[in-house]
């Protein structure tokens, strides 16, 4: 009777202790619509992370790291239910094409993708839903915005104006970024701490590229963080100043804007407006 009585208590004890740690994996951390965002979901996007960049497998990284995570999560769940909404989906073919860019990207042998993945340990189905995700965000883009760009006439003249007038250069770059918001007073800490982590794990070598389309909240984490050309002049006052200070291939310590903090990489740099005028010749 006592020994029965204890194979019960073990069996309740050991179910109880499989329900508790099922209850901690797949507790609510965020509802978008009708779209659940669990601990498990931020863990695995965690796992990734940690397991493709060179940050540290710390507590206080993690700590730093989760909100990120999380309103990165958001934001996809939205990208998701506006792609449900259009009926865009991706097809294998399209899956197998960005895994071939991202093995090129990565340096990784061409088929080898699921062996690279599995060897740094991430979890398979969040890697695939990541690279699903981002495909159909950019279908959506593509759906939505393309209609709206329009060129006029006037537009085209400009351009050629600024690259044909015979006036001083005018400073252009070509920027990528890393953008991490700032939501509320109690995240700015954590924020910055994260910026400077990330600045630091630049300057020992880390692709810039990499930890953008990982960190950044901005959509040019789907280019990698590249933003294009800009006039320097035409940027905001704190990101202008950073980037003056810096040359090509370079990245300033992290901003501070009205939005949050910018770790800016230099691409390129190019003077336009700047054609000299070449005296006439007496034939």
């Amino acid at each position: 009777m006592r020994l029965a009585f204890l194979t019960i208590l073990l069996s309740v004890l050991l179910f109880c202790g499989l329900s508790v740690a099922r209850a901690d994996d797949y507790e609510v951390v965020a509802i978008v619509n009708d779209a659940v965002i669990s601990r498990k979901d931020v863990e695995n996007r965690m796992q990734i992370i940690l397991n493709s960049t060179a940050l540290p497998d710390s507590e206080e990284i993690k700590k730093k790291v989760f909100p990120q995570l999380v309103q990165m999560l958001i934001d996809e769940a939205l990208q998701k239910q506006e792609a449900a909404k259009l009926n865009l989906t991706i097809t294998d073919k399209e899956i197998d094409r960005a895994v071939e860019e991202l093995e090129r990207q990565n340096g990784i042998a061409k088929g080898t993708f699921e062996q690279f993945i599995k060897a740094k340990k991430m979890p398979r189905t969040a890697v695939m839903d990541q690279i699903k995700t981002q495909l159909t965000w950019n279908k959506v883009l593509y759906k939505r915005v393309r209609p709206f760009i329009k060129v006029s006439d006037e537009e085209v003249a400009d351009a050629l104006l600024r690259y044909k007038a015979p006036e001083n250069g005018k400073a252009e770059v070509n920027l990528a970024e890393i953008v991490l918001p700032v939501t509320t007073a109690k995240d700015e800490a954590n924020v910055r701490a994260l910026a400077d982590k990330l600045y630091q794990q630049i300057q020992a070598g880390k692709d810039f590229g990499a930890l953008a389309k990982e960190f950044s909240s901005s959509q040019s984490r789907e280019k990698r963080g590249v933003v294009g050309w800009f006039f320097e002049d035409d940027l905001e006052r704190n990101i202008r100043a950073g980037v003056k200070q810096i040359e090509k291939d370079q990245v300033t310590a992290p901003i501070r804007s009205s939005f949050g903090y910018h770790i800016m990489k230099v691409i390129d740099r190019r003077f336009v407006g700047s054609v000299k005028q070449e005296p006439p010749t007496n034939d």
